[in-house]
């Protein structure tokens, strides 16, 4: 059901002068999107407001007899089996100094559809490397099918629920998801609430001790006996060349022995979350396997799954959020509480050998000095994860090239690529590429220059292979004596390092720490000069889950799309693109499973995380408007997103190479600048919400900036 509308406003603004607190309270009903306001209600709470769109501009589109609900902005609440219902993930910002102590919501306008809707179960999760344990996760979606279909208690239960903690900088915030409709299954009758309020309790602590501010963007982590390798490199003195402020610091100095910990991990977590904010940490690059610098070992259901996001989720102690319910298991699914958002990036060369230490900091000083054109190149392979009813599971069938098809089409325009899928057996590959073999990836690879390698594959720590349905006993299903499963990369490919490649694997098991037999594949790949074909690798530690369907963006594919979108549309650093990426679907399509926090503790950096794919591209960042109130250009107040009545000058601040940088509303160009200051004022009348973006050109190339206002007159 697609609605149209006509969009409407009512604004009021209200002036209140309490206890010399100037408040101001817009309330704006824009029918044409989402729109939040907050107001402090006193020194120990505040209040926002979340208005959602009309009925009338939400989409209920019906296909095959079921009906799933879109609205711009939101994602999804996604558990298996049960409905697939709309969510908004807020970011709220307490004051400074202040602790949370509690929420509630309420809604003033609610609003019971008269229709009956069909709402679309969320999809089942696959998790390729055991089809046993798939099976077990079939049996788990259909309980939730049967048990939520067959009642009529409101799906979900609540209308919002906070979902976790982010402190960086000078903001502390709180992450809170809100629930638009609710579900009631055996009536099949929806419920919409338009505009729900968030009522925050917090007390107020007195600030700590002053640290010492120093300067130190990039923070290397290692022990006194791999320090000498790193600094015969040419890695330090090219990282600084780039403006970047280093500090390597060991595992034995007093900055991390004298920390509060149980282990060496706690003691490292505790140093970054003391300096963190106080030198600027951005970066940090762990130099050293996991048994010199450990990763930690998370328990998200069965059995252990090694990680380094543990230092990158600085918001709270271990005893408030990694290990909440202080059992000594960290990263339980439903007993602890990680927040999933990285304070600072994190990155690991995995190896005690100082020749292939020094050998992978300098082909990553040499990969970034590199600015040629194969930049724009990518090499991609799709193999089958799961046939249709594959051992008589039910499950539909996973074509590993329909994740990598979505990235060609979003975010690879005018790039050269070149793509292989499976080609053999009674059920191929949907997408007519290539065929994928072990002799046709690497030949291709060896022979070609491509920046971005993504594959889809079954993953093992020393290979990846591919599913062939060879023959068929005469019933129709592919069962597993049908099945063959040759590998199209493992540790002793035949494989060159004179352009090493970014490589993401949507595969199991692939960046395993510990030694196995056959070598690492994701380790090897990075830092055996007879085999480096990559100067990064983001893979899994462990099993990676993804979804039986796609989009939604969910699982490993999801982090493979995501990580792709931050990599080339905004050319961030490959640290940054992984944990952007990662926090990305957890807000927007995250599982209600176990499997979520398997698969964001799995997936890791073996690489430096500060590295960018292009690395003398322009730097531009919109500065200005801010997250204000702006009348008539001048600032008023601090605000959730830039809100502007009348004109503004729009600023954006770009490196000194710059030639030029083009100002876009809404994707139309309206002013090019041709030197610093890069200024323009925007005069027009507009309603309503808008985009503002800017795209910053030099000789490399170009980069762009983007921000979401609203506008009045």
């Amino acid at each position: 059901m697609q609605m149209k509308m006509k969009v409407k406003f009512y604004i009021a603004l209200t002036f209140i002068f309490m206890k010399k607190l100037l408040s101001l309270v817009i309330m704006v009903f824009l029918f044409s999107g989402i729109y939040v306001y907050g107001i402090k209600d006193n020194e120990k709470s505040m209040k926002i407001s979340v208005f959602l769109p009309s009925l009338n501009e939400i989409n209920i589109e019906r296909i095959d007899g079921v009906d799933k609900i879109a609205i711009d902005d939101c994602g999804y609440l996604i558990s298996p089996g049960k409905p697939m219902m709309p969510l908004k993930r807020i970011f709220i910002e307490l004051p400074k100094n202040a602790v949370y102590d509690g929420i509630e919501f309420s809604c003033s306008k609610k609003i019971e559809l008269n229709e009956k809707y069909y709402i679309i179960p969320s999809p089942e999760i696959i998790l390729p490397s055991s089809p046993e344990k798939t099976k077990e996760l079939h049996e788990e979606w259909k309980r939730n099918y049967l048990k939520v279909y067959s009642s009529n208690e409101p799906y979900p239960e609540k209308i919002g629920e906070i979902k976790g903690f982010l402190n960086k900088g000078n903001k502390n915030c709180i992450i809170v998801d809100i629930y638009p409709f609710q579900y009631y299954p055996a009536s099949i009758k929806l419920t919409y609430y338009q505009h729900i309020d968030v009522k925050i309790r917090y007390n107020m602590m007195l600030a700590g001790s002053e640290i010492v501010k120093e300067e130190h963007d990039y923070i290397i982590i290692t022990s006194e006996s791999l320090y000498d390798a790193i600094i015969s490199t040419d890695f330090i003195e090219w990282k600084e060349s780039l403006g970047y402020k280093i500090k390597i610091v060991n595992v034995t100095d007093d900055l991390i022995t004298e920390q509060e910990g149980k282990d060496l991990a706690q003691k490292i977590r505790n140093f970054l979350r003391k300096y963190y904010e106080a030198w600027g940490i951005k970066y940090v690059l762990i130099v050293g396997d996991y048994t010199i610098i450990p990763m930690r070992y998370c328990y998200p259901y069965y059995g252990e799954v090694p990680t380094d996001s543990y230092y990158a989720d600085l918001s709270f102690s271990d005893e408030e959020s990694w290990d909440s319910d202080r059992d000594g298991k960290y990263g339980e699914y439903g007993e602890d509480n990680p927040d999933f958002k990285a304070e600072v990036y994190v990155g690991r060369i995995p190896t005690n050998n100082e020749g292939r230490i020094k050998y992978t900091l300098n082909k990553i000083v040499n990969f970034e000095m590199d600015t040629t054109s194969w930049k724009n190149s990518a090499l991609h392979a799709g193999a089958i994860l799961f046939f249709e009813n594959q051992d008589n599971s039910g499950y539909p069938f996973v074509d590993g090239a329909r994740g990598l098809d979505e990235i060609e089409k979003d975010f690879m325009d005018g790039w050269e690529i070149s793509h292989y899928s499976e080609q053999e057996g009674l059920m191929p590959s949907l997408y007519q590429w290539n065929g994928l073999n072990e002799w046709a990836f690497t030949n291709d690879w060896r022979n070609n220059k491509y920046a971005i390698v993504n594959w889809e594959g079954h993953g093992a720590p020393s290979g990846v292979s591919r599913l062939i349905w060879e023959w068929d006993d005469g019933d129709y299903m592919p069962e597993s004596g049908e099945i063959r499963q040759p590998s199209f990369f493992h540790t002793h490919s035949q494989i060159e390092d004179d352009y090493p490649s970014i490589v993401f694997a949507v595969s199991c098991n692939v960046g395993r720490p510990e030694p196995v037999e056959y070598g690492n594949l994701g380790i090897k790949m990075l830092t055996d000069p007879s085999f480096g074909c990559d100067v990064a690798v983001l893979s899994a530690t462990r099993g990676a889950a993804v979804s039986a369907e796609f989009p939604p963006y969910s699982g490993a594919e999801g982090f493979c799309y995501y990580f792709n979108k931050y990599t080339i549309e905004k050319n961030v650093g490959v640290g940054e693109a992984l944990y952007e990426a990662k926090f990305e679907v957890h807000s927007n399509f995250g599982w209600d499973h176990y499997l979520e926090y398997q698969n964001l503790f799995d997936y890791n950096l073996y690489g430096d995380p500060s590295m960018k794919r292009i690395c003398n591209l322009p730097q531009v960042e919109l500065v200005e408007p801010e997250n204000y109130i702006y009348l008539f250009g001048m600032k008023f107040l601090p605000f959730f997103k830039p809100f502007i009545f009348g004109k503004v000058n729009v600023e954006a601040m770009s490196s000194l190479d710059t030639s030029k940088v083009e100002f876009y509303i809404d994707n139309e160009l309206k002013y090019s600048d041709f030197e610093s200051p890069f200024q323009w004022t925007w005069k027009e009348i507009a309603i309503g919400k808008h985009e503002i973006k800017v795209i910053a050109y030099n000789e490399n190339g170009k980069a762009e900036d983007s921000i979401e206002v609203w506008k009045i007159l």
